[in-house]
């Protein structure tokens, strides 16, 4: 495809300096400095009355002319017919229009001869940008999301419906994307979060204007104080590196005309572009709340399901551009890359059948995994997901969530590729008569595709091991399964020889990247054992350091039974969701599983959240969920 940029500079005498680049039959590199067409657009004086298009509601005939009006302010000049003639083949082109009074304009409504508009086409797409060349380096899943919630009391915001749609959106790729969302922060606490999270997008829904104590563009944030302010000073200042998305839904405003809360809007777009945004999506007029949820929810469908940024936006547009709403051109998109570049996340995994392999196996519990922002930082250490910690002790009441909380960290270490290896004791021989043997042997199970042979090794240690005598060196013996047999007076030897094994078969699994074990529902075990052989010969090493490159992580209700495991490791407590937090947990719940907040969901949430609590588990939620008949739509 060819690139184009169409730049228009500042008004000069006569009009607008406009350039054409395009790449085609251009060296490498050098296109972006030498333009094929150099003009002048003169300043026309209906340039008013087509950027009031956008901040009214219009007749679909005047959008028409305005689109058509734009395309012939462009096409009719040097620069517009060098810029049709590259039309006939596949193209992208950048507009890059500078100056201000032009920049407001509705270009989004360009429409050409054959009445195709021009950024709803996939063949010869058209978006904003000052376009830069050059591949940005790729980053590893899960693509971090902060969303920021300035308002959740204005009705006609519909917040909590937006963040609906974009979480549902998300639902499909739980291990790709990590999704925290902001209810009303601070200036400070907004701030704290991106300098933490690091976010690779940020979403922000609310209201923009200008503050009225300074007269700064900003972000209106409506907090306990009071109405606070994110102003693009602040951002430019506070902000140490920027997201490679921003996604600004803050066109409403409370302050002055809407003209007022465009400017904000670009402003802030502009104050984000500033400090590194590769893509902001802002909006050029007061976008009704249906539109904006819709659109949002698409745009995140598409990304999550692979799409390049420009393409996901048109999706979006096409589909409200079909339902006739004339919100799809209030959109604007400017992008400094090319779209494919913005967000270069990739898989960690050998194949895209490992990620659909990893996504079977780990999906059905991870979907329930909700409002686990803290933990989850916790278990992965902060935006590297390198785990701080040498042990980790996972407690809490049963039916907490510790389960799907362990597995969804889990999952997302798996799709980053790293050494990961996960046991629920309980589901060994359905958690009855679970030995010390079988743990090992279920641990061992969880490495033996990613590493055969130092598996092999352990198995042929085990089942000579097992039957009381010293394992040969000739060829490696498969395991038979067999229950421990020595009785003798060396059987403690041969047994802390097989935990050796065992040792020495983690660390070279380790390698040099860091290898984690986890271990779910440990007290599923003989209790004896746990604590006579489990825990001195496994988790008390592990624990003190003395096999390198391993981490462990313990699952249980209590520290009973784990002997000194529990000094040396430390301890994440999770809790019960508390009854005040009922409506937002179904929500996020009814999102993620495509069962919108409304009729039969809805009235069982207002029951509920009239209850005493603490109470709420996942696993209610899914029986809850399950016995309602299907959902007949998305939220």
């Amino acid at each position: 495809m060819i690139t184009s940029i169409l730049r228009v500079g500042p008004a000069a005498e006569g009009g607008y300096p406009a350039a054409l680049y395009t790449d085609r039959d251009a060296a490498a590199g050098a296109w972006t400095r030498e333009p094929v067409a150099r003009c002048v657009i003169p300043a026309s004086p209906g340039l008013r009355e087509a950027r009031a298009v956008l901040l009214g509601v219009p007749d679909p005939a005047v959008r028409r002319a305005t689109g058509e009006a734009l395309y012939d302010l462009v096409a009719a000049t040097d620069v517009g017919r060098a810029w049709t003639d590259l039309r006939d083949s596949p193209m992208r082109t950048y507009l890059d229009i500078r100056p201000v009074e032009l920049r407001a304009l509705p270009w989004e409504l360009m429409t050409d001869p054959d009445r195709r508009h021009l950024f709803l086409d996939d063949d010869r797409p058209c978006l904003r940008g000052d376009f830069q060349p050059g591949r940005v380096g790729e980053f590893l899943v899960p693509i971090r999301l902060l969303i920021a919630v300035g308002n959740a009391r204005d009705p006609d915001l519909r917040a909590a419906d937006e963040v609906d749609a974009i979480r549902s959106a998300l639902g499909e790729q739980p291990g790709a994307w990590h999704a925290e969302v902001l209810w009303e922060p601070t200036p400070t606490e907004l701030f704290e979060r991106f300098e933490a999270l690091q976010p690779h997008v940020f979403h922000f829904i609310g209201h923009a204007g200008t503050d009225p104590f300074d007269d700064s563009p900003m972000l209106e944030l409506v907090t306990a104080q009071g109405v606070e302010s994110v102003t693009s000073e602040m951002v430019g200042n506070a902000l140490r590196g920027g997201p490679r998305i921003v996604f600004l839904n803050a066109c409403r405003t409370s302050y002055g005309q809407a003209a007022d809360a465009q400017r904000a809007t670009w402003a802030m777009a502009g104050a984000f572009e500033a400090r590194g945004a590769d893509a902001v999506l802002a909006m050029q007029g007061d976008i009704p709340s249906p539109s904006a949820v819709a659109f949002a929810g698409r745009v995140y469908a598409a990304l999550a399901a692979g799409d390049p940024l420009d393409a996901a936006v048109r999706r979006a547009r096409r589909a409200l551009f079909t339902a006739r709403d004339p919100a799809w051109a209030l959109p604007s998109l400017l992008v400094r890359r090319e779209p494919e570049h913005v967000l270069p996340w990739r898989l960690g995994v050998a194949t895209r059948q490992n990620a659909e392999r990893a996504t079977r196996a780990w999906y059905p519990t991870v979907l329930s995994t909700i409002d686990r922002t803290a933990e989850h930082w916790r278990l992965w250490g902060g935006p590297d997901f390198d785990a701080p910690w040498q042990a980790l002790l996972l407690r809490g009441e049963a039916k907490a969530g510790k389960t799907s909380l362990l597995r969804s960290a889990m999952f997302t270490w798996h799709l980053r590729g790293c050494h990961a290896g996960y046991v629920d004791v309980q589901a060994i021989k359905d958690g009855k008569n679970v030995s010390w043997l079988d743990i090992l042997r279920a641990v061992a199970g969880t490495l033996a595709d990613a590493h055969p042979e130092p598996v092999r090794r352990f198995r042929h240690a085990l089942v000579h091991l097992r039957q009381g005598r010293l394992p040969p060196p000739e060829a490696l013996d498969p395991d038979d399964g067999g229950r421990w047999e020595p009785a003798h007076e060396g059987e403690p030897e041969l047994r802390a020889r097989l935990f050796d094994a065992m040792r020495a078969l983690l660390a070279e699994v380790a390698g040099d990247e860091p290898l984690i074990i986890a271990l779910d529902h440990v007290g599923s075990a003989f209790s004896l054992e746990l604590t006579d052989y489990l825990v001195p010969g496994l988790l008390v090493p592990v624990a003190a350091g003395e096999v390198p490159g391993v981490r462990i992580i313990v699952a249980e209700r209590t520290a009973d039974g784990l002997g000194d495991y529990p000094g040396l490791a430390e301890s994440l407590e999770v809790e019960k969701f508390p009854q005040a937090q009922t409506v937002r947990i179904f929500r996020e719940y009814g999102a993620r599983v495509r069962r919108p907040y409304r009729d039969q969901w809805k009235e069982i949430v207002e029951t509920l959240s009239t209850l005493p609590g603490p109470w709420l588990d996942p696993s209610r939620l899914t029986q809850l969920h399950t016995l309602l008949p299907p959902s007949a739509g998305k939220p």
